[in-house]
């Protein structure tokens, strides 16, 4: 995931396509802690902000450096200092469910969107409602289907929208090219095929990372609607054993025990390891978000790699109801949002 590009411009563009979604939020720490971490000041005129920001680049370090110049411009013109924290998303949800019983949490934070309906129950979350929204220049500047993973519905968001990410099929130049490989595959009975000309000596057609739960949720996620899964039933209650659901993951687990176009080890990889050997050039393919910046870290040129829409499978029969309206962000889900009516932003 890589990093964003600063608190402001990010959070004024959000995407209009199905994406993975990031939200920034604003937590009732500034209720609760009247001048704890605010310089002394008031609740409603604080000198200094906590922001935890989630890990989108190649490491926190990072994103410590994209993020910091940004806010830094938002000292200068506001005169409020922020504190800024980088969370991996592996610890990212878990710190925030420990805030919100403690009271000890953030000003603002990222969270995925997928989080946004369930911290918004515990009541840790300002919510943005109409006067709020005409702080940060109105609703109107999101897009309906980001606003609709914010939160409850009929409620007033827990959140708004930072930034969106699509998932795309990466692949390697040359070691497409060596394996007499033409063009990226179009679907996943063509990724197979390809993965297989190239799953050999040490080298594998595709990367996974079975230790980075929010990847695999995505996956499944996408495959389960290629599947005709919904996920819920008609009367909104959870199911993952629908015969969608199941056949998703058995043909996610299948690209390494059956087809064996991922390595066995990726089944213990955590967030970013499958990049890392996309780049040295070990893996052909990754399904990621977003990418081009981490593999500039990583040392990959820009002419090394190309990117192609993600495999698909036929249209399924349509779904028995239509989804939830923020299902299809839920896709993707990531999410962010921001504090005061100074609203910043972050990765």
């Amino acid at each position: 995931m890589p990093p964003g590009k600063g608190p402001r411009s990010h959070a004024q563009h959000p995407s209009r396509s199905h994406r993975r979604r990031h939200h920034v939020s604003r937590s009732r720490r500034l209720g609760l802690r009247r001048g704890s971490s605010t310089g002394g000041g008031s609740n409603d005129s604080p000198k200094e902000l906590t922001y935890w920001a989630s890990n989108q680049g190649a490491s926190v370090e990072i994103d410590k450096k994209v993020l910091q110049p940004e806010l830094d411009k938002f000292e200068k013109e506001t005169g409020i200092k922020v504190k800024l924290e980088v969370v991996p998303w592996s610890d990212l949800l878990n710190r925030i469910l420990t805030a919100t019983t403690s009271g000890q949490g953030p000003d603002v934070l990222n969270i995925g969107n997928t989080w946004s309906a369930s911290l918004q129950a515990t009541g840790a979350l300002l919510p943005w409602d109409a006067k709020n929204f005409d702080k940060i220049g109105g609703k109107d500047r999101f897009v309906d289907s980001a606003l609709g993973s914010t939160g409850v519905e009929g409620q007033d968001p827990a959140a708004v929208p930072l930034y969106s990410m699509a998932y795309a099929l990466y692949y390697n130049k040359q070691m497409f090219a060596d394996a007499g490989v033409t063009k990226p595959p179009a679907t996943w009975d063509e990724l197979v095929e390809t993965g297989k000309k190239i799953s050999k000596d040490g080298k594998w057609g595709l990367g996974a990372e079975g230790s980075n739960l929010s990847n695999n949720i995505h996956q499944i996620f996408v495959l389960g609607k290629q599947h005709g899964a919904d996920f819920f039933t008609a009367d909104g209650k959870p199911d993952f054993t629908s015969d969608g659901a199941v056949a998703a993951i058995k043909q996610y687990v299948d690209l390494m025990a059956k087809d064996k176009v991922i390595a066995p080890g990726n089944a213990e990889y955590a967030q970013n390891q499958s990049l890392s050997d996309f780049a040295k050039g070990k893996t052909a393919m990754v399904l990621w978000q977003t990418a081009s910046a981490t593999f500039k870290t990583m040392g990959m040129k820009d002419d090394q790699w190309g990117v192609a829409p993600a495999p698909s499978r036929p249209a399924p029969p349509a779904p028995a109801r239509a989804p939830t309206p923020w299902s299809p962000v839920s896709t993707w889900p990531c999410s962010r949002t921001p504090t005061t009516s100074t609203a910043p932003r972050s990765s």
